[in-house]
């Protein structure tokens, strides 16, 4: 085992923040005021860490801590946050090892007629990966759609975001407008963060020195063996 000093975390983070729904009247003159109904909703979080798991179908928060990782998540109506995290150097024992939290939230609703609904939040995405994983993801995602009487679609948007590397904040946008009539539709929110595979030990600095000084002394006995027919030449 390496001290303390020496530790290091691969982590995966996905949030949504600041969650917030606009109306805009598109026509002024129908003498409607710009209404939305919500039908149904309902969240979830869900989070693996190895042998364990914890799940909520209602707003609220998980948190799983082991000796190689820990991962969590929450759900609310203004935020969502899912994230993984993996230790290192970590003890390789042969098998897969899975830290993996998914949080949505998924809204049914109704909307007036000749209005726009306006969806805008703040999205983070992140991903440090210090050893090499089978899967690694770090993810956020918005849809939504609004149906006609036969259910067909008559407006939709779908937005998803991930990173492989480094992490970004970004401002998420999108909407939704109606007809002359009133229209059902429903929109769904998700974050995603997992670390999977066996995992690789990332390698202290005493065991990259151990490699120089090996590959120094190959060279040496190398050369010393190229330079030894020449003198017997002689």
């Amino acid at each position: 085992m390496c001290s303390s000093a020496h530790a290091a975390t691969s982590t995966a983070k996905a949030s949504i923040e600041q969650f917030h729904i606009e109306l805009v009247d598109l026509d002024l003159t129908d003498g409607v005021t710009p209404s939305l109904f919500f039908t149904q909703q309902s969240w979830g979080v869900d989070s693996v860490g190895d042998a364990q798991r914890q799940v909520y179908t209602v707003q609220g928060k998980t948190s799983i801590t082991t000796s190689f990782g820990a991962t969590g998540g929450s759900a609310s109506d203004s935020a969502l946050s899912s994230s993984a995290s993996v230790n290192h150097p970590a003890v390789k024992d042969g098998k897969s090892h899975q830290y993996s939290t998914n949080s949505y939230r998924i809204t049914h609703f109704t909307l007036s007629p000749h209005t726009q609904m306006i969806i805008t939040a703040l999205g983070s995405v992140s991903d440090n990966r210090l050893g090499v994983f089978d899967s690694s993801v770090a993810r956020i995602g918005m849809r939504g759609k609004l149906l006609d009487e036969s259910g067909d679609w008559v407006d939709s948007f779908s937005k998803s975001y991930q990173t492989d590397a480094g992490s970004t904040t970004l401002r998420m946008y999108a909407s939704l407008s109606t007809d002359e009539f009133v229209r059902s539709g429903n929109f769904d929110v998700v974050t995603q963060a997992t670390l999977a595979g066996q995992i690789s030990s990332v390698p202290e600095p005493s065991v990259y020195a151990m490699l120089l000084a090996g590959t120094v002394l190959v060279g040496a006995v190398a050369r010393r063996r190229r330079r030894t027919p020449a003198r017997n030449a002689a």
